[in-house]
C-alpha cells in the first residue's frame, strides 16, 4: 500500500502516535509500503531496527515487495518511464484520448430544464454571446484533481463555441472572478446581448473550491454570479446556463423552482469539471450534434444546508413520501397525513424541498414515451442462484430530435430485516433513438439484487458471517423502470413474489 501525502505523520494528530517514529512503526506494521511525501520511513525505520522495535527481517521482506513492484512497473529497464513530461504529454493528449476525454465531457452535461419554446439546440447562423467567470477559466474546467493536466491544453467554452459557429457569430465576455463582478463587466455583458440571439453564461465554481482541503460553508451558486444572470434575463434573449462544480450544489433558483426570486435561466445544464476537450464538448451538445445525454450521478437539494435521504436510504416510519397504499389509507382515515408524513414540515416550508433534481435526472432535446412494464415470471425463487426474471418495456422517441433514452431499473423490496431501502438501482442502458424509432430493453433481475445482510436475532447485529442472502417473503418486490429515481404512480412499474 502506498500513504497518501503526510498520512503517516498525521497518525500523531489523530492521537494514534506519540511521535514522528512511533507513526512510522504504526504505519509499517499497518501494512504500509511506501511513505510519500512525510519522508518518515527512510530516518525512522533504521532507527526502529537499531532499537529492537522493527525486526530486520521484516523491513527487508517489505523492501523486496517494493523492488518487485519497481520490476513489474519496468522501472529497471528505464528509471524515468512514465516520468518524462514530454512523453507522457504525446501520450496523454494523442487523437485517441482527446477524443475519449471529448466523448465524456458530452456525457457529463446533465440538461436540467427544458422549456417551450425550446431555444435548444442552436441553428447554425445563431448569434451567440458567451459570457459568465467560467467563460475562459481554464483551470475551472480541470479541477482540482487534474494531476498532469495543463490549462494551456484546455479548449475553453469561449473557443470551443468559437471553433463549431465560427467567430462571426459567436462573441465572448468573459468575467474575471466568480465571487464579485465589476459593474463595467456587468455593463459589457449586457450590451454585447443586444446584438445576440442566445446567450450562454458560464457559471459555478473555480478549480480551488471544490476538491481537497476545499470545504464551503454554503455551497451555492454564489450571489455575485445570479447578480449576473438577473441582468442577461432582462434582456429577454434566450438563457442557456452551465453550472460547472464538484459537489452537490442547489441550483433551485437558477432553474426557476424558486418564482419568487429573479435570475433563472431557460435552460440549465449541471455537470462536474468537464476537462481538457470542454469547449469543444459544449459545442456538441449545445449545436444538437450530440443531443444531453448526461443524468445526474447524485441528487441536488432545493436549497443549502438541506440534504435529506436520498432514494437509497432506508425507509423511516414517517418518510416524505409514504409508499404504501394501507398506510396512506390509514393517515388519510385520521386526518393527519401532513404531519405523519413529512417529518420535514415543521422545518422546511417549500414544497419541493429538500430534493429539487432527483438522481438519475436528465433531459434531452426530444421525449420518449415507455410502455407498459412486462415481467416474465410473478416468483422468482430465492434459492436458486441461476434463477431470472426478465423486466422489459419498450422506449419510443416522440419527438423531433435524435436522442439517448437512459432507462434504470430501480427495485423496492416492501418488508425486510433490517428496514429495506426505499429504492435500489439495478441497472440501467443507454439507448440511441431517431424521431418515431422503438426499442425493447430487456433487464434482468436474479436473487442477488435481493440479498442484504440479515440480523442476528440473538443479539440484534448485523450478521456479517453469514454474507448477503435474499429474504422470501409474502409481500411483493416492486420493479420500476424509470428516467430517474424520482418514481411515481406514473412510473412504469410492476411486481413479483421471492419465494423460498
Amino acid at each position: 500500500s502506498i500513504g497518501d501525502h503526510t498520512g503517516d505523520v498525521e497518525l500523531i494528530e489523530h492521537g494514534v502516535a506519540s511521535d514522528l517514529c512511533d507513526a512510522a512503526l504504526k504505519a509499517f506494521n499497518g501494512g504500509l509500503h511506501i511513505s510519500l511525501e512525510g519522508g518518515l520511513f527512510l530516518p525512522c525505520l533504521p532507527r526502529l531496527v537499531a532499537a529492537g522495535r522493527l525486526a530486520r527481517a521484516d523491513l527487508e521482506a517489505r523492501a523486496v515487495e517494493v523492488l518487485r513492484l519497481k520490476e513489474r512497473l519496468g522501472l529497471y529497464e528505464d528509471r524515468l518511464r512514465y516520468g518524462r513530461p514530454a512523453e507522457a504529454r504525446q501520450i496523454l493528449l494523442s487523437t485517441g484520448h482527446r477524443a475519449l476525454a471529448r466523448q465524456l465531457a458530452r456525457e457529463a452535461l446533465v440538461m436540467l430544464t427544458r422549456p417551450e419554446p425550446m431555444p435548444l439546440p442552436f441553428e447554425p447562423g445563431t448569434r451567440i454571446l458567451v459570457t459568465g467567470p467560467l467563460a475562459e477559466d481554464r483551470q475551472a474546467m480541470l479541477g482540482e484533481w487534474s494531476a498532469r493536466g495543463r490549462p494551456e491544453d484546455v479548449v475553453t467554452p469561449c473557443a470551443g463555441l468559437e471553433r463549431f459557429f465560427g467567430k462571426d457569430y459567436v462573441r465572448c465576455v468573459p468575467i474575471a472572478a466568480v465571487d464579485s463582478i465589476r459593474d463595467e463587466e456587468l455593463t459589457a455583458a449586457v450590451a454585447a446581448a443586444s446584438s445576440a440571439e442566445a446567450i450562454v453564461v458560464m457559471l459555478g465554481e473555480t478549480r480551488f473550491m471544490s476538491g481537497e482541503a476545499s470545504a464551503r460553508l454554503y455551497p451555492e451558486v454564489p450571489a455575485a454570479q445570479y447578480r449576473l444572470v438577473e441582468a442577461l434575463e432582462a434582456t429577454g434573449k434566450p438563457l442557456v446556463a452551465i453550472h460547472v462544480a464538484g459537489r452537490a450544489v442547489p441550483v433551485s433558483r437558477l432553474a426557476g423552482r424558486m418564482p419568487e426570486l429573479s435570475g433563472s435561466a431557460d435552460v440549465v445544464f449541471f455537470t462536474s469539471q468537464l476537462g481538457i476537450e470542454a469547449g469543444n464538448a459544449i459545442a456538441d451538445v449545445l449545436s444538437g450534434v450530440h443531443p444531453p445525454s448526461g443524468h445526474l450521478s447524485v441528487s441536488l437539494p432545493c436549497e443549502s444546508g438541506i440534504i435529506s435521504e436520498t432514494f437509497r436510504e432506508r425507509r423511516s416510519g414517517r418518510p416524505r413520501v409514504t409508499v404504501t397504499a394501507l398506510m396512506r389509507d390509514f393517515r388519510q382515515r385520521i386526518e393527519n397525513a401532513g404531519k405523519w408524513v413529512s417529518h420535514f414540515q415543521e422545518t422546511f416550508a417549500r414544497d419541493d424541498c429538500p430534493i429539487t433534481f432527483a438522481f438519475g435526472h436528465g433531459l434531452t432535446y426530444t421525449d420518449f414515451g415507455y410502455s407498459a412494464l412486462r415481467l416474465s415470471a410473478k416468483e422468482l425463487r430465492a434459492g436458486d442462484p441461476d434463477a431470472a426474471i426478465e423486466a422489459t418495456v419498450t422506449i419510443t422517441n416522440q419527438g423531433r430530435h435524435p436522442g439517448v433514452a437512459v432507462p434504470q431499473l430501480y427495485l423496492r423490496d416492501m418488508v425486510a430485516v433490517p428496514a429495506p431501502r426505499r429504492l435500489e438501482l439495478r441497472g440501467f442502458e443507454r439507448i440511441e433513438l431517431a424521431p418515431g424509432q422503438s426499442a425493447e430493453v430487456t433487464f434482468e433481475i436474479t436473487p442477488a439484487d435481493l440479498a442484504i445482510y440479515t440480523i442476528d436475532e440473538r443479539t440484534g447485529h448485523v450478521d456479517l458471517e453469514r454474507g448477503l442472502k435474499p429474504q422470501p417473503d409474502d409481500y411483493p418486490v416492486m420493479v420500476f423502470i424509470s428516467e430517474s429515481a424520482d418514481v411515481s404512480d406514473a412510473t412504469p412499474k410492476g411486481s413479483f413474489v421471492l419465494v423460498e
